[in-house]
């Protein structure tokens, strides 16, 4: 299924498909949180463009990156729906602050 190229997300939070580079790009990008936790500022945005590229599943169109000095500056997380960013950011301020986020690390097999 080909969908627009581009998103908005309406101030009531629908995703408004368009083709019009122009509408897009002067339209903000909204923040879903952003917060500073731990030494890192979490950053969960709204992209405006399928991260995802076209895989099954529909657009990747929210994103979390941690910036900050120490192992986890750069991770980086993306999700479909803005509740799914929302709960993610929280759930990663919430282990930032308990100390047990693992970031990339709860990735690898050891």
């Amino acid at each position: 299924m080909r969908y627009a190229e581009y998103f908005i997300e309406s101030d009531d939070g629908r995703i408004i498909e368009t083709n019009d580079v122009k509408l897009w790009s002067a339209t903000p990008r909204k923040h879903v949180g952003d917060d500073t936790v731990g030494g890192y500022r979490v950053s969960t945005v709204f992209l405006g463009t399928d991260h995802g590229f076209g895989a099954p599943g529909g657009p990747v169109l929210y994103e979390t990156m941690l910036f900050g000095e120490g192992p986890h500056d750069q991770y980086c997380d993306r999700y479909h729906k803005r509740d799914e960013a929302a709960a993610a950011h929280a759930r990663i301020c919430a282990a930032l602050a308990d100390g047990s986020f693992r970031g990339y690390q709860a990735e690898v097999s050891e």
